[in-house]
């Protein structure tokens, strides 16, 4: 065989094997894009309360709130008002949207928007303030919604009764029914001494308080939040007035001046 002819073959084999390894590299890549893509993270799953999920004394609580914690196509709640902080002689606007049982996005005026995600095991995002951390924990955990929601969990209840009057000047003309609650949230449960009670107006129907105790440096303080002002709008009733209160004295107070639901983005 000749010089030139062995010079041809040896150019042949490079050719054939580049081929080939061309061939290998574009079938593997080829099955690489063909793949399924890992699995998304599970969303989690949202509740409605059904009516059979909750004690037969409760259903007309739960129905004089309207249908958002029912019925899909509700699942956001927006509030805009001003928040009045004891002390300041300011008040801030502020605007929140709220998805019971989810999330939570508020905008304090002067300061930065803030996302909370609810997680059964993880308290509110460390980067809150301690002051907004109160006003997060509470709309998150110390309302109508949490409750019945709590309700459609098998949150542990214990009915105290019916018709109680309180003690106190302030409530001396009218009447409640007490409902002691361990909350089935990990990072609300962690916060509280013991169970919170939930004092409904006897008459309306409308959550009046939740009174519970935390620790705080190891010191228990008496935490009190009032939801008042309650007006129906479009079939839906909603807070106009939250307080705050530690160990009597007031802490911080929200004033509702627009509500509205709306449909959750997920």
């Amino acid at each position: 065989m000749s010089k030139r002819q062995k010079r041809l073959l040896w150019l042949l084999g490079i050719v054939a094997i580049g081929s080939f390894v061309t061939s290998v590299a574009r079938i593997g890549g080829w099955r690489a894009a063909s793949a399924p893509p890992p699995a998304p993270p599970p969303v989690k799953q949202r509740v409605y309360v059904r009516a059979g999920a909750v004690w037969p004394q409760l259903r007309r609580n739960l129905d004089v709130l309207g249908d958002r914690l029912k019925k899909p196509g509700k699942e956001q709640l927006f509030l805009a008002g001003v928040l009045t902080r004891s002390g300041e002689d300011h008040v801030a606007p502020i605007n929140l949207t709220l998805e019971p049982g989810q999330r939570l996005s508020l905008s304090i005026a002067g300061g930065p928007p803030q996302l909370v995600s609810v997680h059964s095991t993880r308290a509110p995002s460390s980067s809150l303030s301690e002051r907004d951390r109160d006003l997060v924990e509470a709309l998150l955990f110390d309302s109508a919604e949490s409750f019945f929601l709590g309700q459609a969990a098998g949150a542990q209840t214990r009915f105290l009764g019916s018709q109680f009057q309180l003690d106190e000047p302030e409530y001396s003309n009218r009447r409640f029914d007490l409902y002691a609650v361990t909350s089935t949230n990990e990072a609300d449960s962690q916060r509280v001494d013991g169970s919170k009670t939930y004092y409904f107006d006897s008459d309306s129907g409308l959550l009046e308080m939740v009174r519970y105790q935390i620790q705080r440096a190891g010191i228990p303080v008496s935490i009190q939040i009032t939801l008042r002002n309650w007006e129906t709008e479009s079939g839906e009733t909603v807070a106009r007035r939250i307080d705050r209160r530690e160990n009597g004295a007031p802490v911080w107070s929200l004033t509702v001046n627009s509500a509205m639901v709306g449909r959750s983005n997920d």
